[in-house]
């Protein structure tokens, strides 16, 4: 497991790379969901950035390209 974002500011987000290759992702650890791929990821949190303009949605976008 790696984790690869994880700010105590609310608004920065949190991002994990699991051992399967899956990634956890969240406003904070605390309420991260469980994605199976990068793409998925990365399509729900651009979403949530293009409605909500929330920057820690921003951020795990930007921090999860790289995976994709």
């Amino acid at each position: 497991m790696e984790i690869i974002l994880n700010k105590s500011n609310i608004e920065a987000g949190y991002l994990k790379r699991m051992n399967n290759g899956g990634f956890l992702a969240g406003r904070n650890k605390h309420h991260a969901t469980y994605f199976t791929t990068a793409q998925d990821c990365y399509d729900h949190y651009r979403l949530v950035y293009d409605i909500t303009n929330d920057h820690f949605a921003f951020n795990i976008c930007y921090h999860v390209e790289d995976f994709i």
